[in-house]
């Protein structure tokens, strides 16, 4: 029983290892789904932050061309109007360009050709500076006419190449800013999308999850109950092979190729004395005849190398009581040199066979292991009922007639002495047949 309760623990531990293998998978996946949504929001965030940086930029890069507009128009009515403070307010406007310059030229780092633009505006700005000073001082020491002949809006120093470079500067970040803003609103429908799919996902793989271990559950249970109906059987099958050893009138054995009894019936003690734990307890040789053993162990190595079943061979055991009990057997091997085997006990028998060739001269020939030496008509029985199987066998065989203690119509008269006959019985008996063996 042990053993088959082993069996649906076994079957147990099994399910709870493919269930927690199930959420581990589960719980695999939906990791993997938040992570990929984690990512995919960062990705999304960082797109906005992107558009975001961009319209900064922008916003600076308009800024500077307003400060450069502002700074152009102080500076052309000083040279109208000759106004100082005129210059002072062209100062404060050119400053804040510079500013907003070294903050574009921060703000467009990862980008190589604003800071090429960038880099061109401050020369232009540079030089923008430069003509407006000398204009400025020409306009103080000669007049507002000398420096008008040399204002020209046109050329390097003047403000239209500073205006347009900012305005290449200012198209490219818009240009930027669309692409940016197309990209960060892909990722927002990818995210939007992740988002309304992850919990149908979710759901539609735990549902399998479920499905799946409900499937285990059920075919465990289903070999749970199984295993339990094959161990009920095996119990049901073992009980009826012990009712079978127990009460079976045959002697059932079970060997091994040590020597060893493994299992007996009952009818081995019945029929030989021996307690089955006697018998389990020594080599099943040493129960054999001195004379037998020889043969034994021939037919047991027969059985155990070869494999070969042995359909009839006779041997002598020991009696408990010291005499010898001549047991039939048949036994079939197993490949592990397991022998399953049945005895029958034919000592009645083969006595009843010796005592017939006993009268016999023919028949002494065919039976070599007849004890007798020579014809005999002294009968000594076991017990009456051997006594009458004797004489009746002596009457079909030989034709012979039972008068009182006599068997007549044989060549010689058979005087039958009982085992439990007195001496002098059996002295008067043995001398009669020697009178008659004589005359």
């Amino acid at each position: 029983m042990p053993a088959t309760s082993a069996i649906p623990t076994e079957v147990s531990a099994t399910s709870q290892r493919g269930v927690l293998f199930a959420f581990a998978i589960a719980l695999l996946l939906l990791g993997a789904a938040t992570w990929l949504g984690y990512s995919q929001s960062a990705r999304t965030v960082k797109g906005y932050e992107w558009v975001e940086h961009t319209q900064l930029v922008r916003q600076r890069a308009t800024e500077l061309d307003a400060d450069l507009l502002l700074m152009e128009a102080q500076h052309r009515a000083f040279l109208l109007l000759g106004r100082e403070d005129l210059l002072q307010s062209r100062d404060r406007y050119l400053r804040q360009a510079a500013h907003a310059l070294v903050e574009l030229q921060g703000l467009t780092r990862d980008n190589p050709q604003q800071r090429q633009r960038l880099r061109e505006i401050q020369g232009l700005l540079e030089a923008r500076e430069a003509r407006m000073r000398a204009t400025t001082a020409r306009a103080l020491a000669e007049g507002l006419d000398a420096a008008r002949a040399q204002f020209n809006p046109d050329d390097y120093g003047s403000i239209r190449p500073l205006h347009e470079a900012v305005l290449g500067l200012r198209d490219a970040e818009e240009a930027l800013f669309a692409s940016r803003s197309r990209a960060a609103a892909m990722q927002a429908e990818r995210l939007r999308w992740q988002l309304l799919l992850a919990p149908v996902l979710a759901i539609a793989l735990l549902f399998l999850v479920v499905s799946a271990l409900i499937v285990q559950l059920r075919r465990s249970l289903d070999m749970q109950a199984q295993l339990l109906q094959a161990g009920r059987d095996t119990e049901q099958a073992r009980a009826e092979l012990d009712r079978f050893f127990t009460l079976s009138l045959d002697m059932l054995c079970i060997a091994s190729a040590d020597g060893y009894f493994k299992r007996l019936s009952p009818a081995f003690t019945r029929t030989l004395g021996w307690s089955v734990e006697e018998l389990l307890s020594a080599p099943f040789i040493d129960f054999v005849h001195p004379d037998d053993r020889e043969a034994t162990l021939a037919e047991v190595e027969r059985q155990v190398k070869a494999g070969q079943p042995v359909l009839q061979f006779e041997n002598r055991y020991r009696h408990k009581d010291g005499g010898w009990r001549v047991l039939s057997w048949k036994s079939a091997p197993r490949a592990d040199g397991t022998m399953y085997a049945t005895a029958r006990d034919v000592t009645e028998k083969r006595l009843a066979e010796q005592r017939v060739v006993a009268l016999n001269r023919d028949l002494m020939a065919q039976y070599p292991f007849c004890r007798l030496s020579g014809p005999a008509n002294v009968l000594i029985m076991p017990a009456f009922h051997s006594a009458s199987i004797s004489t009746k066998m002596l009457q079909e065989l030989g034709g012979s007639t039972v008068i009182g203690p006599l068997i007549v119509g044989l060549d010689k008269p058979v005087q039958i002495v009982p085992l439990g006959a007195k001496d002098s019985d059996i002295v008067n008996m043995a001398a009669l047949a020697a009178f008659n063996i004589g005359g």
